[in-house]
């Protein structure tokens, strides 16, 4: 009845051995049946479950047109101190619900999509959700050190749970071990069966590993995102295909036999690559071939495209009776998770942090600020401070690219801000400074800006550059550190994003083994930063002195009587206090601003007349 297949398989993690080894692409039937033998009430509750499916099956039919979204959240489980290549990406995530959508909607030109007709659109769609369960705005992937990443098992969902009546809770781990198998092979996933929930709710959901996420970094290209499809199924109520061999093949058996499921043909064992002509049981009326492609057999990924219109009413039935508060039954969960009756993300309110803003990469005031590093690609060699280069200050972010080059090649790894407000600002600009040398002047190393107003899920380039085009210094074999004159300014005008009130800016270096790559001095401002100099000329602007230690003396000089506000200005942009915020007569004025209840740090004072408008940075020691 519980069947395993034996294939070559080429994961990106660290095997004892290089041969084939056995592989269960599905443990949910193996836990199912131990769990009943450990809970003399599981095997009740199924039973009264497909009781209450069969007959409900019957007469349920969807009602209307409209779609049910499922909030779910990724709890991505790594050990920081190994080679965590299973601290997957929020691309490789983003491309995972990518694939559930197009294989839960059957949509039109992709891989999710089937002329077979008896397939259908299950009208389900998945988001991840925006906000936690505390109410708090969210990107719905929760990451977690931790060693039970390795043989993981239900040990792991202890580490970070949300509720499950509100959320599809996805565990991504590097290795799965269910426990009590005798000579495991490689276990790819395994979820929880609906009418578990109730009795086990912390432990509902899907545990998968990370090589079977989307189509994109570290994942398993030829199962192409279907494993987590699959158990999806599960978590739906839906049984394999092929469950119980050559049954439930006529009318009269079809609902209570095999899957339970009347138009999928019972398959005698489970299918491997893409046998579309396979008919491995004749006692079906009519006698059909095997439906392959179908989600929850066992074929390759890259062959499988179908639900069937049976498949979705027992999964429909299932959500209304076990999971019926995660769509939003009585209560609006949907919205509670960041979502309206539409599937679109619901407005969240602004950024509290404005502009200006600068990051100089300095010591505690990174690690406070709130921006993250995210070394997916190359965890133990990948961006980090440097406290020895950089272009002001003492400090930069830098990746050593040049020891990379042993690793494959176009591996992705970056850093990224807190999220900024622009929406007040008429003209917003970027800048930053890098450096770069190739290893030959054949390397192709990339360093790319992305900004998104979604958390992430969605992202635009504003700056892209590779090979020379990228190098600001000649080609050495070399390892490369920069000298004060081979850094290159980069400003980039952000109009077309002003409206844009969660904005993140997220640096991604490609490597291509070339060479050491530095990031230094971020700076948001209002106006390019050229004009900001000149408005400061214009009325003679100083600060001095600067770094202050106790006080630090504003001068400046009015042509006409003016309305002056003055604030200060910590580096994520939040106002800290109004210095000055009078009408002031022509001619030249100073403003005096004591250390008292300033501590020692990067500061802007944000200076505005009727005419002008500019930043200055402010060291205070």
């Amino acid at each position: 009845m519980y069947n395993k297949i034996t294939v070559l398989l080429f994961l990106f993690f660290s095997l004892n051995t290089s041969f084939a080894q056995q592989v269960i692409p599905c443990a949910t039937d193996e836990l199912h049946v131990h769990q009943t033998l450990i809970d003399p009430l599981a095997k009740t509750r199924e039973e009264q479950a497909n009781m209450l499916l069969r007959n409900q099956v019957q007469s349920f039919t969807k009602k209307g047109n409209g779609i049910i979204y499922i909030p779910v959240v990724f709890h991505v489980i790594y050990n920081a101190a190994k080679d965590s290549q299973e601290n997957i990406s929020q691309f490789q995530i983003m491309d995972q619900i990518r694939i559930l959508n197009e294989d839960f909607r059957r949509k039109v030109n992709t891989p999710g999509f089937s002329t077979n007709v008896a397939s259908t659109d299950m009208q389900i769609e998945f988001r991840l959700a925006q906000y936690d369960p505390n109410g708090q705005k969210h990107d719905g992937i929760n990451r977690i050190n931790s060693t039970l990443t390795s043989d993981a098992r239900d040990n792991v969902k202890a580490l970070s749970y949300w509720d499950s009546d509100k959320y599809l809770n996805v565990w991504v781990v590097k290795s799965i071990n269910v426990g009590f198998s005798t000579g495991q092979g490689i276990v790819l996933g395994y979820a929880q069966f609906p009418w578990d929930r109730n009795s086990k709710p912390s432990t509902d959901g899907v545990v998968i590993r990370a090589d079977q996420i989307g189509t994109v970094g570290f994942s398993q290209i030829n199962q192409g995102g279907r494993t987590v499809t699959h158990e999806v199924g599960h978590w739906l109520g839906l049984y394999h295909t092929f469950q119980g061999g050559c049954v439930g093949g006529t009318a009269a058996n079809c609902n209570v036999e095999g899957d339970q499921v009347c138009d999928t043909p019972p398959v005698s064992k489970s299918s491997s690559g893409c046998a579309t002509n396979q008919n491995s049981c004749n006692n079906d009326i009519p006698n059909l071939p095997d439906m392959v492609a179908n989600y929850m057999d066992y074929s390759d990924g890259n062959c499988m495209n179908t639900y069937t219109v049976g498949q979705k009413t027992r999964a429909y039935s299932a959500l209304f009776n076990f999971r019926n508060t995660i769509y939003g039954s009585g209560i609006n969960n949907v919205a509670y998770a960041g979502i309206n009756a539409s599937g679109n993300y619901l407005p969240v309110p602004a950024s509290p942090f404005k502009f200006p803003t600068f990051m100089g990469f300095e010591g505690s005031s990174f690690a406070n600020s709130g921006w993250k590093i995210n070394n997916f690609g190359n965890p133990l060699n990948g961006w980090q401070q440097n406290n020895t280069v950089s272009h002001s200050g003492s400090s930069c972010m830098f990746m050593r690219n040049f020891t990379n080059n042993t690793v494959r090649t176009n591996i992705r790894d970056g850093f990224e801000s807190p999220e900024f407000d622009l929406s007040p600002n008429a003209a917003p600009f970027v800048a930053f400074h890098y450096a770069y040398a190739q290893r030959s002047t054949s390397s192709n190393d990339s360093l790319i800006l992305y900004i998104s107003n979604d958390f992430g899920m969605t992202e635009q380039r504003v700056f892209a550059k590779l090979g020379t085009d990228l190098a600001t210094a000649p080609a050495t074999a070399n390892e490369f550190f920069p000298t004060t004159d081979q850094w290159r300014k980069v400003s980039i005008d952000l109009s077309a994003y002003k409206t844009f009130t969660h904005a993140r800016f997220r640096f991604e270096f490609v490597n291509r083994r070339g060479n050491n790559i530095f990031v230094d001095d971020f700076t948001l401002t209002n106006w390019p930063t050229g004009i900001e100099e000149n408005a400061k000329q214009q009325i003679n602007f100083t600060m001095f002195p600067n770094p202050m230690k106790e006080a630090t003396t504003l001068s400046f000089e009015l042509k006409t009587a003016s309305k002056v506000i003055v604030k200060l200005i910590d580096i994520t942009g939040k106002e800290l206090s109004t210095i000055e915020n009078a009408q002031l007569s022509a001619g030249k004025q100073e403003l005096t601003l004591p250390s008292t209840n300033i501590k020692p740090g990067m500061y802007f004072i944000r200076f505005e007349t009727d005419e002008t408008a500019f930043s200055h940075k402010l060291l205070v020691n």
